[in-house]
């Protein structure tokens, strides 16, 4: 009852003001770069974005300040067969990432490769760091007819204040019985400007059968980390319809030992749906995530916080529910009365379900934001024609405010609904923060727009056109404001097309860039930013 109390003056009011706070202007249009794989990142001097259709690589400087393209080069000197494995900014450069396999010599081999951001392409012609013997794990992907090759072979980790890269790999095992298998995992630790600092191969203690890896993460000193659910038995050994029991572990990998060194975690009566691994502004590693107290439950109940210190010590653990005023918000009536049923009734907890935790955001004074999202994906057949395919769906997101010493500040649940056939398409939404806001941007249905919270959000199809919108949250006591920013179909008399979230970059605190393609086989750059910062 006293955390009921504590946090109802932060959730009890859930109608979101609607403001006029944005504008927009459009550049002049430009030649349309259409390639599947489409990146954009902000620099220090602009925005740089990089398309890549297989072997063809486009790097496109955008300019906010003229709101147009001020340069473009096509790069078509990559390994035939090369496999893209990541993009990124790393201090203030751009990278990309590839791998090549040499059939010949059995050999892995990742390369990078910067991109020239003053005049377009590349810096070089790329450089080995990492070499490996034998296959690696990874997701087959299509490379044209016939073809097929191996990609997300690496995961890319950067500690808090970039000071160091982790790539971190999986070897393929060479027996499929993952009862035998015991994970090699490969760990390779870059400085600043992506040179090696130290690597290892490390044996996991456990077969692949009773771990599964959950996250991974460097810290500022250049020492790996990775969190793993463990099961304490084979599952030869339990009885029919029983239960496995589990717990978390925490390996951590460093440059001045060949041993992994293991920590369990201890989280009480609580059941892991999603967890993050992170570094803080103070160094230490941080954990944070959401819990049910059923383990057959998909629904997040709660989150939780705890910090990691360098010796691999667990502090304490701190527990937040989310209300059940709250989690009624913006579903059916016929929903917040069945879970009204179950609180009343004491026989289940009643949560949010398949809520993902897409980002933890650290703030300077130590306090982090948890955003997260409900996402799933509903399989669909026709028995009439055989046909089956999948929806993906991207609706309401809850955002968390915590401080530095762990308590609650607030907690907000603001209404979405989105679907697309290919995730994401230009569902989810985009983040960027001023001093004193933080904002949340995505494509809406216009109906949307005044919605009371007794009500369910209409669903936005991806690709039907759709308002850019905005929630704006201030960052010290939560409040909501929400803004319709532009309709897709009428930008100042014109149809934009293939405006998606992920083309969206932040230039500066208030103002940010986004590419759409405008008919015509023409692109055109739209700058938004609030009118009381102009």
């Amino acid at each position: 009852m006293a955390f009921f109390l504590a946090v109802q003056p932060l959730t009890s009011v859930a109608q979101i003001e609607v403001t006029k706070d944005f504008k927009y202007e459009l550049g002049k249009p430009y030649t349309v770069i259409d390639a599947p794989v489409k990146e954009y990142f902000r620099v220090s001097d602009g925005v740089i974005a990089l398309k890549v259709d297989q072997d063809y690589y486009f790097v496109q400087k955008l300019s906010g300040e003229t709101l147009t393209q001020t340069c473009m080069k096509e790069v078509r000197d990559f390994p035939k067969g090369h496999m893209l494995e990541h993009t990124m900014v790393f201090n203030d450069r751009v990278y990309v990432f590839y791998s090549t396999w040499d059939k010949a010599t059995q050999t892995e081999e990742l390369w990078v490769r910067e991109v020239d951001t003053k005049t377009c392409g590349f810096k070089d012609k790329g450089r080995s760091i990492v070499k490996v013997n034998g296959k690696l794990a990874g997701t087959l992907v299509s490379q044209g007819w016939y073809t097929a090759g191996v990609t997300d072979k690496y995961a890319f980790n950067v500690s808090y204040g970039d000071e160091h890269l982790m790539v971190k790999y999986r070897k393929k095992p060479e027996e499929r019985d993952d009862s035998k298998n015991k994970d090699v995992i490969g760990v390779v630790v870059f400085d600043s400007t992506v040179t090696e600092v130290w690597r290892r191969e490390y044996t996991m203690p456990y077969t692949e059968e009773r771990m599964d890896n959950l996250d991974a993460e460097v810290d500022a000193a250049g020492n790996g980390y990775v969190l793993a659910t463990v099961r304490e038995k084979d599952p030869k050994e339990l009885a029919r319809g029983a239960e496995m029991p589990s717990h978390i572990e925490l390996f951590r990998f460093g440059a001045v030992t060949t041993e992994i060194e293991v920590t369990p975690i201890d989280l009480g009566t609580m059941y892991i749906s999603d967890i993050s691994l992170f570094e803080g502004a103070d160094n230490k590693m941080l954990c944070a995530g959401y819990f049910r107290t059923e383990k057959k439950s998909t629904g997040a109940e709660g989150m939780f916080t705890f910090s990691v210190e360098k010796s691999g010590a667990i502090g304490h653990v701190k527990r937040h529910d989310i209300p059940l005023d709250l989690i009624n918000e913006y579903i059916s009536e016929r929903a917040q009365k069945k879970n009204a049923k179950k609180e009343a009734e004491g026989n289940a907890e009643v949560g949010m379900p398949n809520l993902d935790m897409t980002m933890v955001l650290v703030e300077p004074d130590g306090g982090l934001v948890l955003i997260g999202e409900q996402y799933y994906a509903v399989y669909h057949s026709a028995s009439q024609n055989r046909s089956a395919y999948y929806t993906y769906h991207y609706d309401n997101m809850l955002v968390t405010s915590i401080g530095g010493d762990g308590t609650l500040k607030w907690m907000k649940k603001l209404p979405k609904r989105q679907i697309t056939l290919r995730p994401p398409g230009g569902c989810s939404f985009s983040y960027f923060e001023s001093p004193s806001h933080m904002f949340l941007l995505f494509m809406d249905h216009v109906e949307n727009m005044d919605l009371g919270v007794n009500e369910v959000p209409k669903a936005h199809s991806d690709g039907q056109g759709g308002f850019l919108t905005g929630y704006k949250l201030d960052l010290g006591s939560g409040a909501v404001t929400k803004t319709s920013i532009l309709d897709t179909r009428d930008v100042k008399g014109m149809e934009l097309y293939q405006v998606g979230i992920n083309r969206v970059v932040d230039v500066s605190a208030t103002e940010f860039l986004m590419e759409a393609y405008k008919k015509g086989k023409e692109d055109i750059l739209v700058r938004v930013y609030l009118k009381e910062d102009k």
